[in-house]
Parts: structure tokens; sequence; C-alpha cells
């Protein structure tokens, strides 16, 4: 936020939350069927969509 490269007006407190919350859920997800399940790659595309909005528009 200090460089600008995102918003300051960021809850940080709350993004870690919803971080955690998101990897909470595709884990037992993953386990239940690691063949239907990338969590890698759906975790990366969460926080690829996170990042593109928390920066500056």
């Amino acid at each position: 936020m200090a460089s600008g490269e995102l918003r300051p007006d960021i809850d940080a407190d709350r993004i870690a939350r919803q971080v955690i919350a998101v990897m909470d859920g595709l884990q037992p997800q993953w386990l239940l069927d690691p063949e239907s399940v990338d969590m890698v790659a759906d975790f990366r595309a969460y926080i690829d969509d996170l990042v593109d909005s928390l920066r500056p528009r």
C-alpha cells in the first residue's frame, strides 16, 4: 500500500481471513476428490483475482 501498488483502503486482516477461508474450503474438497480438484490451480486463480481486485483503479 505504501508503494501505491495496492489500494490504501484495504483491510488486511479481513483479506487474511478470506485467504485462510478459501484454503480451508479447498483442502477438504481436494482430500475427498483429488482427481477432480486442482487445489493449486484453484488457489492460484483466487489469489490472482484477489490481487487484481486490490490494485488501484
